[in-house]
């Protein structure tokens, strides 16, 4: 075994061209198989890269012909590439997943890439691979996380299995994101949190369905190109008081793991407002001020959330996402 090359120039999002890039390095150095090590964008672009050597195609821009790609065997068959995730964040959970999210420069969009063998052979969380995260990444990160667990939760006819890996992960997180935020070299709590957002993107790929936050993320992400943990972060308190009505039937749920009273609007009020401290306890953002996003940006994103993946699942109402992008935004 010898190390054939390192790639390094992985772009935010998983960008298409960056992933064509160490596709062509792989080549060149003949490489059969892929450590990936790093954040949710490297993980995902090893996906692709993986798929890309599977399929024999030149560009993945030959496997992005629309905005969601489901492969399933036999279609697909196990791929020969050996392929070891290692995280360096515990937010996208993206080591333990079948699917990857990439963004599509030349369009302007993100695409949902779902596909059998797309998950890597091992995945290894190490909690001494996130301690160099900065406190903002920590928290937003986490905050991606949290977002998986409480939208998966957010499914009023989810199964056992799903919530169990869904509220467990978000019990763990609000007791220790605090933690690793204050203190980036508590191992206990890092380790807890990488556990955590496994666990959380296990909810999701088990019961994948509406995620009204994470269509918002996608779009402010491919148009204003905001962090994804960040715009998870901002989001989901705002969505949730906004669009309540999708979360009163989870309520009882919810309280559980937020800790708080209340019967089902007033419930998921009082747990968005508790996300809402939990940011503020972080110095989290709880908005895009600083990105400075003009008004004239609107009709973009608009259209970003209107054909983003997620919303063949829910398409959200015209006035939700005007009210959202408002106050995100902070336009008066």
């Amino acid at each position: 075994v010898r190390l054939a090359g390192v790639f390094t120039d992985t772009a935010p999002d998983a960008e298409s061209g960056c992933i064509d890039d160490c596709l062509a390095m792989a080549r060149a150095t003949g490489a059969d198989g892929l450590l990936a090590v790093g954040g949710g964008s490297v993980l995902d672009s090893v996906k692709l890269v993986k798929l890309a050597m599977y399929s024999k195609v030149d560009s993945v821009s030959q496997l992005l012909k629309s905005p969601v790609k489901m492969m399933q065997w036999p279609e697909v068959e196990h791929m020969g590439v050996p392929h070891i995730s290692v995280p360096t964040t515990a937010g996208t959970g993206a080591e333990v997943t079948n699917g990857a999210v990439i963004y599509n420069k030349g369009l302007g969009i993100k695409h949902l890439i779902v596909s059998h063998y797309l998950e890597s052979d091992i995945a290894v969380l190490d909690a001494h691979m996130t301690t160099g995260l900065p406190p903002m990444l920590t928290a937003a990160t986490g905050m991606d996380a949290l977002t998986h667990a409480i939208e998966t939760m957010g499914h009023p006819n989810t199964g056992h299995f799903t919530l169990a890996h869904a509220e467990t992960s978000a019990k763990i997180i609000m007791q220790n994101l605090p933690k690793v935020v204050a203190d980036g070299s508590d191992l206990l709590a890092r380790q807890a949190m990488l556990n955590a957002s496994a666990m959380a993107c296990n909810s999701v790929v088990n019961d994948f369905g509406p995620s009204p936050v994470h269509n918002f993320a996608h779009a402010f992400g491919a148009v204003c190109h905001i962090h994804h943990g960040e715009a998870n972060g901002v989001l989901l308190p705002i969505v949730m008081e906004e669009f309540a009505d999708f979360y009163v039937p989870v309520a009882d749920r919810l309280k559980g793991v937020f800790g708080v009273e209340g019967e089902g609007r007033a419930a998921v009020l009082a747990c968005a407002a508790r996300i809402s401290a939990l940011l503020e306890e972080m110095g989290h953002p709880r908005d895009f001020t600083r990105h400075d996003i003009p008004l004239s940006k609107m009709p973009d994103i608009v259209l970003a959330i209107a054909h983003d993946p997620i919303a063949a699942f829910l398409p959200l109402p015209m006035d939700l996402i005007e009210t959202v992008c408002s106050r995100v935004c902070n336009w008066s």
